[in-house]
């Protein structure tokens, strides 16, 4: 499996059907830093199971890191998804909330920022939200708060 990843990996920037068995390889291996390289390289239709095989392998603590790590060195679609499929994860986690916190203002990832803080912040991010929302300030970073506590409002109706 070793030789299949190293082979998948070298080969994975001219022929995009290599990502498959490269996946299957580091997923097996549970090769946390092929997985992630796989993800920063862009890893096409795998990016969405490489990121459920992280999810699976994973603490908190380290899937915040590897978030942190996907922020500075991947694209910023395969950052929301990663956003989206660790959100339940990461909700009412402090270190992930402060993350999510600073990707409001960002243009790209605010709004899945927005979106994972609504799932069920803790009572700490829940005052910063409301600090953010209250201000009469409208950028993007009070929009997004704003829109954060609208979810939040939304999905405790629905529980």
């Amino acid at each position: 499996l070793q030789k299949v990843l190293a082979i998948a990996q070298a080969g994975i920037a001219g022929n995009a059907e290599l990502a498959v068995p490269a996946r299957h390889a580091a997923v097996a291996l549970r090769d946390i830093g092929a997985i992630t390289a796989l993800l920063v390289r862009g890893a096409g239709s795998e990016t969405r199971a490489l990121l459920q095989a992280l999810d699976d392998l994973l603490n908190i603590e380290q899937l915040v890191g590897v978030l942190a790590g996907l922020r500075r060195d991947a694209g910023a679609a395969d950052v929301a998804l990663a956003i989206g499929v660790w959100s339940k994860k990461l909700a009412g986690h402090r270190g992930a909330e402060s993350l999510l916190l600073d990707l409001l203002s960002d243009p790209e990832l605010g709004s899945s920022a927005a979106l994972a803080l609504s799932l069920a912040p803790s009572a700490t991010t829940h005052l910063q939200l409301m600090s953010l929302a209250s201000t009469p300030d409208t950028s993007m970073r009070a929009s997004r708060a704003r829109l954060a506590l609208q979810l939040d409002q939304i999905s405790e109706r629905a529980r």
